[in-house]
């Protein structure tokens, strides 16, 4: 064990004293100057077709879950259209003409008369703006203001709790008041 300890002792100075060998890079850029989109590619894959790039769809739809899964068929989302949610798979037809193209964590891709579209998640700020919007302008039929309906809510959850307890005290009483269990002196 000493043998084999002190020898791989003797290869790791060896490595350290030994003149470092010049690194072998690969070309990063090509005799202009550019850089070389061939080894880019192999690197970190091709870029995106501009072509196939897409726009936000003008649709009103409204992604609300995505599940994305390895393998693709497996990846559902949850897509709002028409105040009614649905859970669609790649190749369901959302509306007429608009089929579900592509599933990612952040948006869905929509290909719809030949072009891609995107829908994405809609932004925090829109959904906090949104309910900002709603405290601000209140409608008649709009349902009473939530902390007072929470209120009202702890009051009759009291109320219940403390009729309960008043009933569980009283039959603990009446269980203590009773004598416990003697045997039968009747007999047969």
């Amino acid at each position: 064990m000493g043998a084999s300890f002190a020898w791989q002792l003797q290869q790791h100075l060896q490595t350290l004293q030994s003149p470092a060998k010049q690194a072998i890079s690969p070309r990063l850029h090509n005799a202009a100057g550019n850089p070389d989109i061939t080894f880019l590619a192999r690197l970190f894959g091709n870029a995106p077709n501009p072509a196939s790039t897409s726009q936000p769809t003008r649709l009103n739809l409204r992604l609300e879950g995505s599940f994305v899964q390895a393998d693709p068929a497996g990846s559902s989302a949850i897509i709002r259209h028409q105040d009614k949610s649905r859970r669609y798979r790649v190749g369901d037809e959302i509306t007429p003409g608009v089929i579900l193209q592509h599933i990612a964590p952040l948006e869905v891709r929509l290909l719809r008369q030949g072009h891609l579209e995107t829908l994405a998640f809609r932004p925090a700020g829109h959904a906090l703006q949104a309910v900002a919007e709603r405290r601000s302008e209140p409608s008649p039929d709009s349902p009473p203001d939530t902390e007072q309906a929470l209120q009202d809510l702890h009051a009759d959850d009291l109320a219940r709790l403390q009729e309960r307890m008043n009933s569980l005290r009283e039959q603990l009483q009446l269980d203590n008041s009773t004598p416990p269990n003697q045997p039968s002196t009747d007999a047969p």
